[in-house]
């Protein structure tokens, strides 16, 4: 009785005291729950088959390799039953790929392959700058401070002075967040945090995360301009996700004169090629169905014009119709003129060897069912190859997941601080003029380069994105940012 009594009392509440209709909860429910009921498009009876088929094979394929050994008379410790394992899903991997590819629907394939990392394989993409071992040295060096917070003096320690007039007092930054990020808690907290605490000048963009690359365009551009007007500071663009791309879009439509007041564009795993996932999600019929669950109807189709903006066929009509490589250096393409340039850097990770990264399981399942060969190094949304700017300074990791450029801690459980990552890269971008120098006499030295990145001598040449470190474009010593 007295359940019936205060559930009356709360049913009169929410409909008396506020404009809620009645059924209003019981509609939306069922809505939600028609809804996942179609997503669910695979049969209960087939997806049991499927688990079957998949552990039987796990299994008979691990006790193979366990026989094989026990002919050889070596006894399995713990680390050769792990490596067993890692060579059982290898090659289940390879069998699902092989199978889901030749299965009607379209459910099984893998929608990506050739596509991934097709912006680093265009003929005209020049070679890439790696700096990886300067970034890890740089990092290194700052994160041996003796104060839990970086300082002013600090920064001028390890990095010297930024070259543009007045230090880090002529410089504004300007934040610009990935997608959907405004539903994020404490995103970018400590990275604000930290510019305050070295009084150095910054903006945190108002566009809007969950919409389009030419809706957030407009609101870019008009930030850039009001900065760049306002005062004499020069204005470095700090990007992440899905913002890089915004903001690539402004910075190719800027006069000269204003791209020449740009001391830097730094984007942190930028999907310029295409987001693996994104493409994958909009060809399978049960992801795009969660797709239009969470997104079509909990947020009123909030984010579904932007994740089709990130699909590699997107992409590629977008450098169809904006050739300017405004990234790569006059030195580095033959140019007498730098107008046209913006000073790049780009942060290219994957959480391949992170195994506590929150985004683990959807790494391990492109690693598995793409392959190292097919671009299956991910970060969790975008594959590392997809992230680089052909032409400009990349800086390559193995260990980092989606996340982690924009907090420190969870949910990002790598060993990276969000704030030293935001200065190391930074200061590569100051210093890019330097390192452009150097590498074009070093492009002088090599034979003409071929129509496509098929010898061997081009891919030394190349960053090795598949592993992600060594090129020999580099000066060996580590000490290009001082």
């Amino acid at each position: 009785g007295r359940l019936l009594v205060v559930g009356s009392l709360i049913n009169e509440l929410l409909h008396r005291g506020t404009p809620l209709k009645r059924g209003a909860i019981r509609t939306s429910l069922g809505h939600l729950l028609e809804t996942v009921a179609k997503s669910c498009q695979i049969a209960g009876s087939t997806a049991i088959v499927v688990s079957a088929t998949i552990s039987f094979s796990l299994t008979r394929r691990v006790a193979a390799r366990l026989l094989r050994r026990r002919k050889q008379a070596r006894t399995p410790s713990t680390s050769t039953l792990e490596g067993l394992f890692a060579g059982a899903f290898e090659e289940l991997g390879q069998d699902l790929h092989e199978w889901g590819n030749n299965q009607p629907l379209n459910d099984f394939k893998t929608h990506s392959e050739g596509h991934v990392g097709w912006l680093l394989r265009e003929p005209e993409a020049p070679l890439l700058v790696d700096q990886t071992a300067q970034f890890h040295a740089k990092l290194r060096e700052l994160g041996r401070r003796k104060e839990g917070v970086v300082t002013r003096k600090l920064l001028i320690d390890v990095f010297g002075l930024p070259p543009q007039q007045g230090g880090w007092d002529g410089v504004s930054v300007l934040l610009i967040p990935g997608l959907w990020t405004k539903w994020y808690p404490l995103y970018w907290v400590h990275l604000r945090q930290a510019l305050d605490h070295c009084a150095i000048d910054y903006h945190f963009s108002r566009c809007d995360s969950d919409a389009t690359s030419a809706e957030n365009s407009l609101v870019v551009k008009k930030e850039i301009e009001q900065l760049l007007s306002s005062s004499s500071r020069s204005v470095l663009i700090y990007a992440h996700s899905k913002g890089a791309l915004d903001a690539a879009a402004v910075v190719h439509d800027l006069e000269p004169s204003q791209k020449a007041r740009l001391c830097g564009f730094v984007a942190c795993q930028g999907p310029f090629g295409g987001a693996i996932t994104a493409h994958d999600a909009i060809r399978t019929r049960v992801l795009s169905s969660i797709l239009d669950t969470l997104f079509g109807r909990l947020l009123r189709g909030a984010g579904l014009g932007a994740v089709a903006d990130l699909t590699y066929d997107a992409r590629r009509d977008y450098y169809k119709k904006h050739s300017t490589r405004w990234w790569v250096h006059p030195a580095l393409r033959g140019d007498s003129t730098d107008n046209a340039w913006v000073p790049t850097v780009c942060l290219c990770a994957a959480a391949t060897h992170e195994p506590a990264a929150l985004l683990s399981p959807v790494v391990e399942y492109y690693r598995y069912r793409y392959g190292r060969d097919r671009g299956g190094a991910v970060d969790g949304l975008c594959a590392r190859t997809d992230t680089a700017l052909p032409g400009a300074t990349c800086v390559f990791l193995s260990d980092m997941d989606h996340f982690g450029p924009a907090w420190t801690g969870f949910p990002a459980m790598d060993r990276y601080d969000s704030v030293d990552v935001f200065f190391v890269l930074s200061a590569l971008a100051f210093h890019r003029t330097a390192t452009a120098n150097r590498q074009a006499r070093k492009l002088r030295m090599r034979p003409p380069r071929k129509q496509r990145i098929e010898d061997a001598d081009d891919l030394a040449f190349e960053a090795d994105v598949s592993e992600g470190f060594a090129t020999e474009l580099e000066d060996e010593e580590p000490s290009g940012l001082a």
